[in-house]
This record gives structure tokens, sequence and C-alpha cells, in this order.
């Protein structure tokens, strides 16, 4: 699976990275995203960028 994620770098903002297949636990429903766009908060990550951060919620 990939996830995007801040890329630390201003020329760069963000990239897709490899990440372990989610699990649901109890009471929690796993749900498969095939497209997303991010929203107005998010597109402002990108401009004081933290390595790593992941982005649309996902953690």
């Amino acid at each position: 699976m990939r996830k995007l994620i801040s890329a630390g770098e201003a020329a760069r903002p963000v990239a897709f990275a490899e990440a372990p297949r989610p699990v649901s636990g109890p009471g929690e429903a796993l749900v498969e995203v095939e497209a997303f766009a991010p929203d107005r908060g998010e597109t402002f990550v990108p401009e004081r960028p933290r390595p790593g951060l992941p982005t649309g919620g996902a953690r």
C-alpha cells in the first residue's frame, strides 16, 4: 500500500511512501479508497513540511 506523506522539502512538498496494509480492529470498518482530493487546509501542510507527516488524516 502507498500513502502520501510530507517530503520535508519546499521544492518537493509531498511524496508517496510504502506503508503496511491497515487492519481493522473490533467495531471498526476497513474501507478501500481508490481516489482522494486534499481539502484546502491540507494544501498548507506542505508549505511548512515535517518529514513523514501523513496527509489526509491517515496515520
